[in-house]
């Protein structure tokens, strides 16, 4: 049985909420990037300040300060060898599959997904690698080009219950490019379908 968020006790969806937040101020703090909340937790926050009930996991993205690619991908491969040192890093997706636990041995593919461990052990985050390159915004897996910089940036703010988040600055046009024009209605049982072009392909 998949653990919904309608299925969680309250005091485990506030612990979880506090781990969020502190693992996007640790990105800040130790890995020098900020992060906002995306596709399904983004969607809760904007939609209804909670998260989608039908939903399993929260989501959320770093921006990447790389303008070049080669700049990306030395700073994914950074915050990576810092979240392991912190043994925070889970898992990572490359090309061909995953790594569960993966070592600074194995930072060679530039992955456009990570799960990473909140500081307070709480519970694993989907994190997904963001950056610019020109004024085109590009997020691993879903969008590639077909958002502007200044619809990230400045950052803004939005609220998962009563906890405030960082979010992007328009965040109705990731929310209307990710789930369509009605992406206002709640949809039971909703996936993405959107058509993937992976990160280590640029």
């Amino acid at each position: 049985m998949k653990n919904y968020f309608y299925n969680r006790r309250e005091r485990d969806i506030y612990n979880q909420l506090i781990g969020l937040k502190e693992l996007m101020s640790f990105f800040r703090k130790e890995c020098g990037v900020y992060s906002f909340l995306t596709y399904g937790t983004l969607l809760g926050a904007i939609r209804g300040k909670t998260m989608v009930p039908f939903d399993t996991d929260y989501d959320i993205a770093y921006f990447s300060k790389g303008k070049t690619i080669q700049e990306i991908r030395d700073e994914w491969k950074k915050i990576c060898t810092i979240l392991i040192k912190n043994k925070m890093l889970g898992k990572i997706w490359v090309k061909g599959g995953s790594i569960i636990h993966p070592t600074v041995d194995d930072l060679k593919d530039f992955a456009g997904q990570m799960h990473v461990q909140t500081p307070n052990r709480k519970i694993y985050i989907d994190v997904y690698s963001s950056f610019c390159l020109g004024s085109e915004f590009h997020m691993s897996y879903g969008i590639h080009g077909h958002l502007k910089r200044s619809d990230i940036v400045p950052f803004g703010y939005a609220y998962l219950r009563e906890f405030k988040f960082v979010v992007p600055k328009n965040p109705e046009a990731i929310l209307k490019f990710m789930y369509g024009e009605d992406w206002k209605t709640p949809k039971e049982g909703y996936k993405y379908k959107g058509k993937y072009k992976k990160v280590w392909q640029y």
